[in-house]
Formats: C-alpha cells, structure tokens, sequence
C-alpha cells in the first residue's frame, strides 16, 4: 500500500504522521514529505523500516518502488 493510500485510508492527516515520524526521531521537511506522499521520492531504508512498522506493516518497504528494473 502506498503511502498516501494509508494515510487516506487510515483517516491521519499528513502533518500528524509527521509528527508520529518525528517522535520516533524522523525529522522530515515538507518538500520530502511531499514527494513521499505523492510517490515522487521515496525515504531511505532505515526510514522505510520506521514507517513500515509506524503503519502496522501495510506500508511496506515494496510499496515505494513502481516494479520497474532500472
């Protein structure tokens, strides 16, 4: 599941699960969150692990790349 998908899904607003990231000490401008949420960029691996877990696993590490082989 896509982030943005979650996030809709879920009911939390983007500023809220930024601070849910921050508490877990993810301190993310509104440019990157941006291009996370609308799948134009994504999070490093340890930031994907944090998110996969902050979302009960339905964001997956997966979840952020398209399936293309660069």
């Amino acid at each position: 599941m896509k982030l943005k998908e979650y996030l809709e899904e879920e009911q939390i607003t983007k500023d809220l699960f930024k601070d849910m990231l921050a508490e877990k000490g993810i301190v993310v401008s509104d440019v990157a969150f941006w291009k996370w949420y609308s799948g134009l960029g994504y999070p490093r691996g340890d930031k994907i692990a944090i998110i996969q877990r902050l979302t009960n696993h339905k964001v997956q590490a997966v979840d952020w790349y398209d399936g293309k082989v660069q």
